[in-house]
């Protein structure tokens, strides 16, 4: 279900596009600010979002009092902008009404049932010509857009997760503001070589150069090529056929044979106690040194069925981090190269991150990302 900031910023683009009449709800935005401040204010959790929601309530009640096309999209472009965090408040609409719709925190009388939403009448197909040419549309980036509707199916799973305990969001502490200076040396500072990282020398960074990653910057920006979930592991026995899966096993066997194209394939058989997999490696000869017998490894890839037996080829596979699996975590999956695992990816891109994630300007306005809580 869309917040009550989502569906305002909804029926005010859809004002903008039918030319600033009044209709984009039923009865004029004078009719519907009475409900929606009353949702805007259950939502809100702070009291700057207590004071936007009462300001915007004022910027709708005074807007229908106005004729004026001119002001009317005056208004309409200054409530987006407060919504974004782009436009500093008017006083002409900070705290200027009369609340005659007390908060559903101060009195016990008003329901407690979410507000209706009110009916948004149709957007007629051509109306560019009532448009304002200076008008400026929000960007998608600003709002979160969410369907005005749910599903049934995904209702279901919605009310079936419900009763499901939740994980706190973990607690973000507010960045500091960075003046233009700053966040310029900070974005200069990305730029230098690797080596200047701590636990990375001259023989890493040529290692690192092979996968493009030569500035501080590369590393950051150096994405997984998938997640591993460690808390969803198919038993062996339910692997399902022709299907790319991960899969975890400890080595029962590991045999050095020749194909009849005469390539040397290497077999490996994993078991993890309830079924069995086994998995061939072709042109790899270097494997039967480096998979022994007793070992626990995770393989990605496509599985097959042949002759009765599940079978995997050519998997991507790497030693199970036993940290990982017993915390049933999500894991990263990065793109490596000879002399770097996927242990030693994981710690350096984690040690940047930790370093300089919360150093380098956000592009996502503060009013964003305190709405939608990251």
């Amino acid at each position: 279900m869309p917040s009550a900031v989502e569906t305002l910023v909804k029926i005010l683009r859809l004002e903008q596009e039918t030319g600033y009449k009044n209709s984009a709800v039923i009865g004029g935005l004078e009719a519907y600010a009475p409900n929606w401040v009353l949702e805007a204010r259950q939502q809100a959790k702070t009291d700057q979002q207590h004071a936007l929601a009462d300001e915007l309530r004022n910027v709708m009640l005074k807007y229908s009092d106005s004729q004026d096309r001119l002001d009317r999209q005056r208004m309409i472009r200054y409530m987006l902008g407060r919504i974004t965090g782009r436009t500093e408040p008017d006083p002409e609409f900070v705290g200027t009404v009369t609340d005659d719709h007390p908060s559903p925190e101060a009195d016990d009388e008003v329901s407690h049932e979410p507000a209706l939403p009110q009916e948004t009448a149709g957007l007629p197909s051509n109306q560019d010509e009532d448009r304002g040419e200076d008008d400026e549309a929000l960007p998608e980036s600003d709002i979160i857009t969410t369907s005005l509707e749910v599903d049934p199916v995904l209702q279901a799973a919605i009310s079936a997760e419900a009763s499901t305990p939740q994980v706190p969001k973990p607690h973000i502490a507010p960045r500091e503001p960075l003046d233009l200076e700053t966040a310029l040396q900070t974005l200069g500072e990305l730029e230098h070589p690797v080596e200047t990282l701590h636990g990375i020398g001259k023989k890493r960074a040529e290692q690192l150069a092979k996968l493009g990653i030569v500035t501080i910057n590369h590393l950051l920006f150096h994405f997984p090529l998938r997640y591993d979930d460690y808390t969803k592991m198919y038993p062996l026995h339910r692997l399902p056929a022709d299907e790319t899966v991960v899969a975890i096993g400890a080595v029962t066997d590991v045999t050095e044979r020749v194909s009849r194209q005469n390539q040397p394939l290497i077999r490996v058989t994993l078991d993890d106690g309830s079924g069995k997999l086994v998995i061939t490696f072709f042109n790899q000869p270097y494997l039967k040194r480096a998979i022994k017998p007793d070992m626990q490894i995770l393989v990605y890839g496509k599985t097959s069925r042949y002759n009765g037996t599940m079978t995997m080829a050519n998997p991507e596979w790497e030693p199970v981090d036993q940290k990982h699996l017993k915390r049933g975590q999500i894991v990263p999956v990065y793109p490596l190269t000879k002399g770097i695992s996927s242990r030693v990816m994981r710690k350096l891109v984690h040690q940047v991150v930790d370093e300089w994630a919360s150093r380098i300007p956000d592009y996502i306005p503060e009013s964003v990302l305190a709405r939608t809580e990251m």
